[in-house]
C-alpha cells in the first residue's frame, strides 16, 4: 500500500456498539468506524490508503478482503 490517510472525527459512546464499514475501489481501499445515535450511522473514525500496483490487479473480492484487513491494522 501507498499513500495513507487516517482521521478522528467524532466522540466515542463506549456503551454503544461499533459498525466497522469497509470499501474498496480500484485504487484505494478505506474504513470508517461509528455508531448508530438514533438510528443514524455517526462516523468516530475513517481511514484510506491507495493500493500499489500489484494490490490493483485483485479481483473485487480480493480488494474488498483487503479492504476489511486494513481495517483492522
Amino acid at each position: 500500500m501507498c499513500d495513507a490517510s487516517d482521521y478522528a472525527i467524532g466522540a466515542v459512546n463506549w456503551d454503544q456498539p461499533f459498525e466497522l464499514m469497509c470499501d474498496a475501489s480500484d485504487y484505494a481501499v478505506g474504513a470508517i468506524l461509528g455508531q448508530r445515535v438514533e438510528k443514524h450511522f455517526r462516523p468516530i473514525h475513517y481511514t484510506s490508503k491507495t493500493m500499489n500496483q500489484a494490490k490493483t490487479n485483485y479481483t473485487t473480492t480480493e480488494q474488498e478482503m483487503l479492504a476489511v484487513v486494513y481495517a483492522f491494522e
